[in-house]
């Protein structure tokens, strides 16, 4: 009764032949048949056709019989011709006697384990098959000692060994002769071993010898018990971003040497140029001396621009060349080239024919780039046109393009150079004698500007002997012409200025002094940070030049000092540096300088930038701009207001209509606001009067953006002034734009306002970039505070 009421089981007897004699209702559950269907039938009729062709219901019949008992698991057959995965257990029943009385069988249904198990099969296959087909990496297995069991394609691949090879052996072969004596196989084991997963990066040896660099994470495979079974490792030829990085590497190091080699070589340039610059400023002077004199200062100009080059390549090479774009006028590009150029064409005594359009030339691009590019074709032209020969300039444009032509009858080009004749480092003769110099990357310049600017460049040539044109052709614009800064005229009889010249290369500082002395100028020279800070501090200079890579206390460093020192508001400061990279510019500019200038510096450049100063100082002198650095009296009283209340456009229309008179040549100057862009949360508009109610002066604070207010020009009354009243205004609105949640202030103000230049500056404010819209005149500086 116990085993008829089972379900899950099929159980029941044969008789001796294999016929059925009992059914349960597990039988019937499984097998789908009633016992009335299947008692007295075969049991052979439950397997399919295949096992009935091999006569396996016989056998197993056969076996049980010998054996007492047999197993079996295989397919069969339901009553509804559907196929079950089968565990049978066949059992002989034999009497006291030993006569065989048939057989007792149980079956069991195993099809979802089987599925399970199938499943399981298959997708381990597909693994392996994925495992074994992967090309770019090496994933195998290795043995708990780290003996290698499996060996894929990739690993072939990657170490050139082939499984038969390799199986069986152990994994430090693949390490080189040093890893293997430190014991690093062992050691990323143990760690896979300890961690659970072991990553590494380092040299491996290929069969054939070969070194590749290679990624490799190993990983401990543990059975159910956490016994360790063994290690997968997986392995990645990273060679050729090692071999990348390894490039990159080498050239930051290269332009770090370069950038090291321009700063060295130009501090004895500077000191050269300099003295050069004595010498022929010198009116006794010998004919000799001026000879002389006159090819010192070619040469230093020939090893300035060599380094100038050196730089360059090194960017370009990086992509780190950066434009500053706008609207220029190409004809006097062009201009500034041939005037610059002018020393090597007369130096040999080339005759330079130049045509040019009569009006502007206007195209989208870099300014002092575009110079290079001419003055280098140009330089190019000279160096390879023998003495006497000519030189020919010709700019033209059609409506679309701007073409630059410069030909010359010199060496020429062969025709096998000439399609390398703009790659880095080509040159045309290299014998011995090297009569024309240079490094052959000038032309590779003038390509990647030309390129940057979307312009096309060729060269052209009938051969040695016959000489060589270069073509440029850049895009024209129908932008007008950025105009240039007004500068204003030198005067005869300049301001003498007191100037303060610091610079550890004490040949450089005592030139750079005693050139400034010959333009008429107080100068002093120092050696060293604190004699600079000292001597500042007792001569109030109206300028200081300024080297950077100073021993013990930096340049920048100094600067920062100069800036907080009382008593020298409004003090100018110059960068004198051999660093002249943009990085450069950008920390001198944070540090607190006015200007960067790199050594050498052209004579022309010092005395315009020495020319402004002076004119500075005269218009404060002249205009009784005394700097507004007293405390406020205590009448004085900064409350808000409406610009459109009398008040404020009476304080308007005053400052208008001073900027008028004072600056008639640049026009109407209006201090014009829109009531909502000083509104409670946008701005402020403060007006300053004093305990009778009278107005002295004003101010403006204008949101632009979350971050970002800008303080329209302040004003302050004529008989208000030096009472500190553009000072308490100016506290005023910095106090507003806190109270905004503003964390950078901007503004602009005129280069001859110094007192205003002189307030700001002590007030923290530092000059910065043109803030694009905000700036419209060529005269305005550009400030900014973070607060």
């Amino acid at each position: 009764m116990l085993i008829d009421g089972v379900k899950d089981y099929a159980i029941f007897l044969l008789d001796p032949e294999g016929r059925v004699s009992t059914w349960n209702a597990g039988a019937e559950h499984i097998k789908g048949y009633s016992a009335e269907e299947v008692i007295g039938t075969h049991f052979s009729r439950f397997y399919p056709a295949e096992a009935l062709d091999r006569k396996w219901p016989d056998i197993e019949l056969a076996e049980a019989r010998r054996l007492g008992r047999f197993e079996d698991e295989g397919w069969r057959v339901r009553k509804d011709g559907s196929m079950f995965w089968a565990n049978v257990t066949i059992t002989a029943l034999r009497d006291a006697q030993g006569e065989l009385r048939g057989f007792s069988k149980i079956t069991r249904d195993l099809t979802e384990r089987k599925r399970q198990e199938e499943s399981l099969r298959q997708s381990e296959e597909r693994f392996r098959t994925l495992v074994e087909g992967v090309k770019d990496y090496a994933i195998f297995m290795l043995d708990p000692e780290g003996r290698v069991s499996t060996w894929n394609a990739g690993a072939q691949k990657i170490k050139g060994y082939s499984a038969e090879e390799v199986i069986g052996t152990h994994f430090s072969r693949f390490y080189p002769a040093d890893a293997i004596v430190r014991g690093w196989p062992e050691k990323v084991l143990a760690a896979a071993r300890r961690d659970g997963r072991s990553e590494d990066e380092g040299w491996r040896v290929r069969k054939d010898g070969s070194m590749f660099w290679a990624s490799v994470v190993v990983t401990a495979i543990r059975g159910p018990q956490g016994e360790l079974r063994g290690f997968s490792k997986i392995t990645r030829d990273l060679t050729e971003r090692k071999r990348f990085e390894q490039i990159e590497s080498n050239a930051r190091q290269i332009e770090e040497f370069v950038a090291m080699l321009a700063h060295e070589l130009r501090n004895p340039l500077a000191s050269i140029s300099n003295a050069t610059i004595v010498l022929t400023s010198e009116s006794k002077a010998s004919s000799e001396v001026a000879w002389a004199a006159g090819v010192m200062e070619r040469q230093v100009g020939l090893l300035a621009r060599l380094v100038d080059d050196l730089l360059d390549v090194s960017r370009i090479t990086r992509g780190k060349i950066a434009l500053e774009r706008k609207s220029v006028d190409l004809t006097d590009i062009v201009k500034r080239a041939v005037e610059a150029s002018r020393i090597w064409i007369d130096a040999r005594e080339q005759v330079l024919e130049v045509r040019l359009p009569e009006g502007p030339l206007a195209i989208e691009g870099d300014l002092a780039r575009l110079t290079q590019v001419v003055t280098n074709l140009l330089h190019n032209a000279a160096k390879f046109t023998p003495a006497r020969g000519a030189i020919h300039v010709a700019l033209e444009a059609d409506d679309a393009r701007a073409t630059l032509r410069v030909r010359d009858n010199g060496v020429g080009i062969s025709p096998r150079l000439l399609p390398q004749v703009f790659d880095l480092f080509t040159q045309g003769d290299r014998s011995l004698d090297r009569a024309e110099g240079g490094l052959g990357i000038g032309l590779t310049i003038v390509r990647r500007l030309i390129e940057l600017h979307g312009g096309t460049v060729r060269a052209l040539s009938e051969g040695p002997g016959r000489g060589s044109e270069f073509v440029v052709q850049l895009p024209r614009t129908a932008r007008p012409v950025a105009q240039p800064a007004r500068r204003a005229p030198a005067e005869q009889g300049a301001d003498r200025l007191r100037v303060l010249v610091v610079d550890d290369n004490q040949d450089s500082a005592e030139s750079m002094a005693m050139l400034l002395q010959r333009m008429g100028h107080e100068a002093h020279a120092v050696f060293d940070g604190p004699s600079a800070l000292d001597l500042a501090t007792r001569l109030k200079p109206d300028l200081v030049l300024l080297d950077i890579g100073m021993p013990g206390m930096s340049g920048h460093e100094v600067a920062r000092a100069l800036r907080g020192t009382p008593g020298l508001a409004g003090l100018s400061l110059f960068a004198m540096t051999g660093y002249g990279q943009e990085a450069d510019r950008r920390s001198t500019q944070e540090a607190g300088f006015d200007e960067h200038l790199v050594k050498p510096i052209s004579v022309d450049v010092l005395r315009r930038r020495v020319s402004s100063i002076a004119a500075r100082a005269r218009a404060q002198r002249h205009e009784g701009g005394a700097v507004d650095d007293r405390e406020p009296p205590a009448d004085v009283e900064i409350r808000r207001a409406s610009i459109a209340s009398p008040v404020a456009q009476a304080l308007i229309e005053a400052l208008n209509a001073e900027l008028s008179s004072r600056y008639p040549e640049e026009g109407a100057n209006h201090f014009a606001l829109e009531e909502g862009e000083v509104a409670e949360d946008r701005g402020a508009f403060l007006v300053a009067r004093d305990g009778d109610g009278r107005p002295l002066g004003c101010g403006a604070l204008r949101r632009l953006d979350a971050r970002t207010a800008e303080i329209k020009r302040m004003y302050v009354a004529p008989e208000a002034r030096g009472r500190g009243v553009a000072r308490a205004v100016l506290a005023a609105l910095e106090a507003e734009a806190r109270r905004l949640g503003v964390t950078r202030l901007v503004l602009e103000t005129g280069e001859r306002q110094p007192e205003a230049l002189a307030l700001y500056s002590q007030s923290g404010f530092r000059r910065t970039p043109p803030f694009g819209e905000y700036v419209d005149s060529p005269l305005s500086v550009c400030l900014e505070k973070l607060l």
